[in-house]
């Protein structure tokens, strides 16, 4: 049995945890947009999001009841859980939300220029249907409308500690505390947000996916 000094050594942990920077926060979480699912994360490459102003995960499941003959007690069962994420950033001039999340599908199958026009980035190969109504132009994708936007993409939360650092070239696994990928997303809410008197432009998604996989990082 849990004893007050069980719980204060627990606090005393707690403390030197914080001393030691492994205080997971989220000014190092990286937010990347890639395939659909995770088992093509190694065959493309994944876009950086960029400055999100917040993100949420929420993940239900279906209960239901069911009671047997002579017997007063209720069973549970559970169905498929229901995986949707919230999250808006700023606009820059490079590409927009829309456009970074389907960083992956071919841009001559989409009928724009490459994401950011960077011929270095590494799309996701194979046979991919060519879209019809055109979402966008350049970087800057908007027509939810769009048969594009009826295509899945994945998203992937990377969380690390206060003592990761992406420039170093020591290792840095032990500083990434876990990672989320969300297989078989789909956009289903977009926002466009102008402020009077506010400097910049934002824009947000809601976002429905099928599965929240737990995804294996190695920091080189």
């Amino acid at each position: 049995m849990a004893t007050y000094d069980d719980y204060y050594r627990k606090i005393r942990e707690f403390e030197t945890l914080i001393d030691q920077g492994k205080v997971v926060t989220a000014d190092k979480a990286l937010i990347l947009a890639g395939p659909p699912s995770y088992s093509d994360v190694s065959s493309c490459d994944l876009y950086p999001i960029g400055v999100v102003e917040a993100l949420s995960i929420q993940q239900g499941v279906n209960i239901n009841a069911s009671k047997g003959i002579a017997t007063p007690l209720l069973t549970w069962k559970g169905g498929a859980a229901r995986v949707s994420t919230q999250f808006g950033r700023v606009i820059f001039s490079t590409s927009n939300l829309l456009r970074a999340l389907y960083a992956y599908y071919p841009h001559d199958k989409i009928g724009v220029g490459i994401i950011d026009n960077d011929n270095n980035f590494q799309e996701l190969s194979g046979e991919f249907p060519s879209i019809i109504d055109k979402p966008g132009y350049k970087d800057f994708f908007i027509d939810l409308q769009s048969d594009l936007f009826s295509k899945h993409f994945g998203l992937a939360l990377i969380l690390c500690d206060q003592n990761f650092d992406p420039n170093s070239s020591e290792d840095q696994s032990d500083n990434i505390y876990g990672a989320i990928y969300l297989e078989r997303a789909i956009i289903n809410a977009h926002n466009l947000r102008l402020t009077a008197g506010d400097g910049i432009v934002g824009e947000s998604v809601s976002v429905v996916a099928s599965r929240a996989r737990p995804a294996k990082i190695i920091a080189d």
